[in-house]
């Protein structure tokens, strides 16, 4: 999540072995799922993870972790993260998307996490090469660019939603994320637009 936004959702089936884990186990190992499928957005950041285990906010001060437990720590170790706890009874979005799958009856476990700062930098980057004049007909925004309007974050929004440049890799990244997305077993193209056109715009996007 980012500024309360969800960015990205994750899930995966347990694999047979996984299913006899006891939940702590299993807690931590949602988080280092997370962690390494995001590595390349949460590496060298800051970030939060939210977490409905509270025991998980002691995690590194534990003592005699069994061998699993100890080279999942030394992969959390790797992160800037904070850990929190969030009751579980408020994870709705989340608490729904582990339920959803071909086989209701078979197990899954998913983690949301808090992206905090580097897609942000990412796209504010993209944005600052994008408005150069040169790459006005590139990004085709030759008239567009004077209804632009800065948020907080120092971001340029078109009608509340943020701009896309499509001349850099951060309009690679927003699309491999929302076609990545677990709200859908294979999220089509209107899906997707309308899932993307939530947060974010450019130009022909649809």
């Amino acid at each position: 999540m980012q500024r309360g936004r969800v960015i990205a959702y994750a899930s995966r089936k347990l694999k047979p072995h996984e299913t006899r884990y006891p939940t702590h186990d299993l807690e931590l190992g949602a988080v280092v799922f997370a962690l390494k499928k995001w590595r390349h957005y949460l590496y060298g950041d800051r970030c939060t993870i939210y977490t409905d285990h509270k025991s998980l906010r002691h995690i590194m001060d534990q003592s005699n972790p069994n061998m699993r437990q100890r080279r999942w720590l030394d992969i959390v170790k790797d992160y800037d993260c904070e850990i929190l706890y969030h009751p579980g009874k408020g994870n709705v979005v989340v608490d729904a998307l582990s339920r959803k799958s071909v086989d209701s009856s078979t197990p899954t476990k998913c983690m949301r996490i808090a992206v905090d700062n580097l897609l942000v930098s990412l796209i504010r980057d993209d944005q600052v090469e994008g408005m150069r004049s040169e790459n006005w007909k590139l990004e085709r925004i030759k008239g567009e660019n004077t209804r632009f309007k800065q948020d907080s974050r120092g971001l340029l929004n078109r009608c509340g939603r943020v701009w896309v440049p499509m001349s850099g890799g951060v309009w690679q990244t927003v699309m491999e994320e929302a076609h990545k997305s677990h709200f859908s077993i294979h999220p089509g193209a209107t899906k997707m637009y309308r899932d993307l056109s939530l947060n974010y715009w450019w130009p022909c996007m649809k």
